[in-house]
């Protein structure tokens, strides 16, 4: 290699090694095994993001549609899921939950007679945002930083997609018009659900929480019941309430050298 090239190259290596410490401290950085990131928007705040959780729940549901009104018309009924989350911002919590939610209710005007019962599956994309904000201070670990966190209110909301049977009875067998009393459409079917709501997470330990969350599922569409624009008011879509009591797991991780 020719000497009068050799400073020449010693620069680019130097400029190369600056370019990619340089990305690797904006990327974040390595605390006790963790990467610890930045809010770039606001406070810029340092966060950690944490392992990705992993999450079950369990909940009641109240139908809300053509057959109801407030409680009256519906009955309750039972709501399993499982849930992987990770911290996105460092109050923001993106999750992708996939639930088996029954839906069931009666009639509030007797001399329609009307009943059904419904079994949906959800896969919705949410995000929590917790209210109380995350003060983090750098000298601590991200262990002994949640320890003075036990609980965290948020609020909740999203869109997915379900899947659902419906099964409803009752009804004349003839409308007045003469056509045939007949399910609404075919089933299983598909359409679209956007929950909002709220809920508070309350730390067991320094791996599971548990979080009391109440939501309302907007569905569009009409026929959750089988009762669609035939049978009910063609002008209302139906949806759901759901009080589901979610855990939250988040596996440890060994704990690295710390770093300077």
């Amino acid at each position: 290699m020719s000497a009068r090239y050799a400073p020449a190259i010693r620069l680019r290596a130097a400029l190369g090694l600056l370019l990619l410490l340089s990305a690797r401290v904006g990327a974040g950085q390595v605390t006790a095994g963790r990467v610890r990131h930045y809010d770039n928007l606001l406070w810029k705040q340092p966060y950690y993001r944490g392992p990705l959780k992993i999450g079950w729940s369990v909940g009641r549901t109240l139908y809300q549609g053509d057959l109801s009104n407030g409680l009256s018309g519906s009955k309750a009924r039972t709501s399993v899921g499982m849930a992987l989350s990770t911290t996105v911002w460092p109050n923001l919590e993106a999750a992708l939950e996939v639930q088996y939610i029954r839906l069931a209710g009666v009639d509030r005007i007797p001399e329609r007679g009307y009943q059904f019962t419904s079994r949906l599956v959800e896969a919705t994309l949410l995000g929590r945002y917790y209210l109380e904000r995350y003060q983090f201070d750098p000298a601590l670990d991200s262990r002994e930083q949640r320890k003075t966190h036990w609980y965290r209110p948020y609020v909740v909301a999203g869109v997915g997609q379900a899947l659902w049977w419906a099964k409803s009875s009752g009804g004349p067998t003839y409308f007045s018009d003469g056509t045939l009393n007949a399910p609404e459409q075919k089933y299983p079917a598909y359409t679209t659900v956007v929950p909002v709501g709220a809920g508070i997470g309350l730390r067991f330990s320094s791996l599971l929480w548990i979080a009391p969350e109440l939501t309302y599922r907007f569905a569009f569409t009409d026929n959750l019941d089988d009762v669609g624009k035939r049978r009910g008011n063609p002008a209302r879509n139906d949806g759901y309430w759901q009080f589901a009591v979610r855990f939250q797991y988040a596996p440890p991780r060994s704990r690295g050298k710390q770093l300077h």
